[in-house]
Order: C-alpha cells, then sequence, then structure tokens
C-alpha cells in the first residue's frame, strides 16, 4: 500500500480495544489503533450547532515508538496523530463494497489542554505578565 497526502488530526479519540502491539512477519514491532472525531457547524438559519459524521482513521506506528505507545495509551484516550493518508476499498464479506482510511503515523502527541476552565497554566495565555518573558508581544 503507496501512502500519499500528509494529515494531522487534532483532538481524536482511541477507540476501543485501544492499541495493539503486534509484530510483523520480518520480526519488527508495529502498533494499531483506531482514531475517531467528529465536526460541528453552526447553522446560520437556526444558530444552534449541528453534529457532522463521525470520522474513524487505522493508526499503524511502526518502529520504537510502537511499544511506547501500546504502553501509554488506552482506548478513550486522546491524541493529536500526524502522518501519511491512504484511502483503500475492499469487499465486505457480503460482497457490498467497503472503505478504509489508514493513517501510517509519523507522530502521536497528546492534545495541548485548552486554558481557562481548569488545567494547569503554564505560560501563553492567562499567565502573569511578570512571569510571561513575551507580555510585551501583541497577542494573536
Amino acid at each position: 500500500m503507496a501512502y500519499g497526502d500528509q494529515l494531522t488530526i487534532r483532538n481524536a479519540r482511541i477507540t476501543d480495544p485501544g492499541v495493539e502491539l503486534k509484530t510483523s512477519k520480518a520480526g519488527k514491532e508495529y502498533a494499531n489503533f483506531t482514531v475517531m472525531w467528529g465536526t460541528s457547524k453552526k447553522n446560520r438559519d437556526t444558530g444552534s450547532y449541528e453534529n457532522g459524521p463521525t470520522k474513524f482513521v487505522r493508526v499503524t506506528v511502526l518502529g520504537f515508538d510502537a511499544q511506547d505507545i501500546a504502553s501509554a495509551l488506552n482506548g478513550g484516550d486522546r491524541v493529536d496523530v500526524t502522518g501519511s493518508i491512504e484511502h483503500t476499498t475492499f469487499t465486505k464479506k457480503d460482497g457490498s463494497e467497503g472503505d478504509s482510511w489508514d493513517l501510517l503515523a509519523e507522530r502521536v502527541t497528546l492534545p495541548v489542554p485548552r486554558g481557562g476552565n481548569g488545567g494547569q497554566k503554564s505560560g501563553g495565555f492567562g499567565a502573569s505578565p511578570a512571569a510571561d518573558p513575551f507580555s510585551e508581544q501583541t497577542p494573536f
């Protein structure tokens, strides 16, 4: 399978059963897991937000990171994933056609918490001017 376009998925949830650590026929370890996320947009007519479809992508992590990912992450955890995405189609057992999105991960990280409601403040937005060396700069 040839992977193509780069994609970053932010704040996606790992589905159950979580991360599975496997070994290839060549003896190399890799980790597999599926992430899911959804989007919403504001309806201009009603002013309320409407949820879009839930999206699922199967993620593969190769090399040294596979063991770390498998031991550190569980189903339900949120992650940011960057890598190369590939779309494939296949024939299901019932004869109908299915499709799959697979991402060969280059980076898997935990999302940066949003400031404001709970959480620790560690610089950036919400920090006191005396503790923030960039306080003189205009905020974005």
